[in-house]
């Protein structure tokens, strides 16, 4: 790392760090001390930014929120943009009215392009269908503690939740299974319970919360309201995938029930479950009946066809 001293295109002495090979270095430093030294150019940006701040009011552009930085910065790149698009001959009034955070400016500074406007139009349009939607669906409880609307959609097969970000909503969320990937999900199993009975089981409890949803089924909204719905079912005999085993899954925390697990003939603990083979599944079966377990589908499978090789099983008369 090597220091050249010179003076600026302004007239200030100053230096410049210049690296690379030694015959590419003089080219270097001749461009950089033909500019302006970053004193000047830091004086220049100011005064861009404040000549921006001043040609927006006139213009009748909404004020800016951000920090003081923030707002010269993006007032600069607004009005830049501004400029372009009456260049090209496009309307770009909607983006200035609608975006009033100096970061969008600043995120978006490398996209404002006026095609931009086209795209960003299109999102809008999008999004004003969307709220209309939302807006027809909404229902909300006697004392609304919360501003927006949490969305209940269906994505495939998992249940998502659509908010604002808020502390209480994130508790509520996360005490009823939900994850984060961007939007608040479940996924649906046959162990959860269908979409409409989650959607309906959350939709109550938000209610009751003092947040107003809307889910985009009236039927649902009404199971939502009534708290009608079925419960989900948290004890499960399941499937351990490609083993003879059969996995003893409950929510809660409950020692006799595990006591009550473990003491199947052959049972072992491997986390979360208590573990059986295949060839107890009687024992499985009367424990499930005393203790309110079903069986998931795969779980039955395996029983099945046990029982079926244990039948093929050629049966001889010991003498």
């Amino acid at each position: 790392m090597s220091w050249y001293y010179g003076t600026f295109a302004c007239g200030h002495e100053g230096r410049v760090n210049v690296i690379g090979k030694t015959s590419e270095r003089q080219w270097k430093i001749d461009k950089l001390f033909g500019e302006i030294c970053e004193d000047c150019k830091a004086k220049e940006r100011e005064a861009a930014n404040n000549e921006a701040i001043e040609s927006s009011k006139q213009f009748g552009f909404p004020e800016l929120k951000g920090t003081e930085k923030q707002i010269g910065w993006a007032n600069t790149i607004r009005m830049n943009f501004y400029n372009k698009s009456m260049d090209a001959h496009i309307i770009p009034d909607d983006i200035i009215r609608n975006e009033t955070e100096a970061k969008f400016w600043i995120d978006n500074r490398n996209n404002l392009r006026p095609e931009f406007i086209e795209t960003y139009q299109q999102k809008a349009e999008k999004k004003n269908i969307n709220q209309s939607l939302v807006d027809m669906d909404t229902v909300k409880p006697a004392e609304v503690k919360y501003n927006s609307v949490v969305e209940i959609i269906k994505e495939g097969n998992r249940i998502a939740l659509c908010y604002e970000r808020n502390q209480e909503f994130i508790d509520l969320a996360k005490s009823y299974k939900y994850n984060w990937d961007g939007i608040w999900y479940r996924e649906l199993s046959e162990t959860t319970g269908s979409f409409d009975d989650r959607a309906a089981e959350i939709g109550n409890v938000l209610l009751k919360n003092g947040f107003c949803i809307c889910i985009h089924d009236k039927n649902i909204t009404e199971k939502a309201i009534a708290g009608d719905y079925q419960k989900e079912h948290t004890r499960w005999i399941k499937s351990r995938a490609d083993t003879r085993l059969l996995a003893i899954n409950w929510k809660e925390r409950d020692n006799e029930l595990y006591k009550k697990a473990r003491a199947i003939k052959g049972s072992e603990y491997s986390s979360p479950s208590v573990i059986v083979d295949v060839s107890h599944y009687k024992d499985v079966e009367k424990f499930a009946k005393e203790n309110d377990f079903r069986f998931t589908k795969a779980a039955k499978a395996k029983i099945d066809n046990y029982i079926q090789q244990i039948n093929s099983v050629k049966e001889v008369t010991v003498k």
